[in-house]
């Protein structure tokens, strides 16, 4: 599995980035982490309606067969007060950058892939976990709040890797049936030492880090994140799905190399078509009634 702890010349660290800032200044194609967001913790202490939310989910998470199965799980927030609050502070946080956020068709169904990744939603992951990298739902942009936990983390680019090692990687989809991106993390997880001198040469450096409460944790598309949590307590926060304008190209290439041979990735498929809208009405991206402010008419458990 992909080391999370950096040794000897492991000396690449996931960038820390201030924010509030000016967020056209910063580059949404690398993973960093934004210390210092206690609006979560403030919120949880002084609303009532975020408290609820959130303390229902550690109950159902606490008692579910996934913590137990998996490690982890996560539920999308009901209340739209919440909702629009979580939204309305992570917001805040990138310096009111709207266009990371583009309006999603109220036709689309609650359960679509899309949706699913992009709606604000609390998340879970059980004290003492270790994940090898994966990428984060359904390949889009992402961006994690922490209020409880701390974990050590290790992210790998994998659109460089499919890039720096085109024919090993095809070989081996070839083989498996598996898709290429999936390749590139199964080569890190199991041989990140063996090949790790070559991943620099190849332009992907693993990056360590340590997010813990009141951290914000961007993943771009196409990296992947191994972690492991701390033992003292369980990992709890909320996740937002976003689509910087920046990160369309490597949407892009993500969607084309995601998937096995001949299928359509269906939440970045209709991400490009919601981009393609929002440009033909000739209006930049939209948070207001968009990804973070979806109404949806119905919800259902995902624990």
């Amino acid at each position: 599995m992909l080391r999370i702890e950096p040794k000897g010349d492991d000396t690449d660290t996931l960038q820390t980035v201030e924010l509030p800032i000016n967020a056209l200044l910063v580059d949404w194609s690398k993973p960093f982490i934004s210390p210092g967001q206690t609006w979560l913790k403030d919120l949880f202490n002084a609303d009532k309606g975020v408290k609820s939310a959130l303390q229902e989910f550690i109950s159902v998470f606490d008692s579910s067969s996934q913590k137990i199965a998996q490690g982890r799980a996560q539920l999308r927030v009901r209340d739209t007060a919440v909702k629009d609050q979580f939204a309305a502070k992570v917001l805040a946080a990138l310096g009111d950058f709207k266009a990371a956020f583009v309006p999603l068709p109220g036709t689309l169904d609650h359960m679509h892939p899309l949706v699913v990744s992009m709606v604000p939603a609390c998340f879970g992951i059980a004290a003492s976990h270790v994940s090898p990298a994966k990428y984060e739902l359904h390949d889009v942009p992402c961006i994690r709040v922490q209020l409880h936990g701390t974990r050590k983390v290790a992210l790998v680019d994998g659109k460089a890797l499919v890039q720096g090692f085109p024919e090993k990687l095809g070989a081996a989809a070839a083989s498996s049936g598996n898709s290429i991106m999936a390749e590139a993390l199964q080569m890190v997880n199991s041989r990140a030492d063996e090949v790790k001198q070559e991943l620099r040469d190849k332009h992907c450096p693993i990056l360590f880090g340590a997010v813990g409460p009141g951290d914000m944790l961007y993943v771009p598309t196409g990296w992947g994140a191994a972690h492991e949590v701390m033992m003292t307590e369980d990992l709890i926060g909320i996740r937002v799905g976003c689509c910087p304008p920046s990160q369309l190209g490597a949407l892009r290439f993500v969607a084309g190399k995601a998937m096995p041979c001949g299928q359509t990735h269906p939440a970045l498929h209709e991400l490009f078509a919601c981009v393609g809208a929002a440009g033909a009405m000739g209006n930049e991206p939209q948070d207001e009634g968009g990804l973070m402010h979806q109404e949806l008419r119905e919800q259902r458990d995902e624990l």
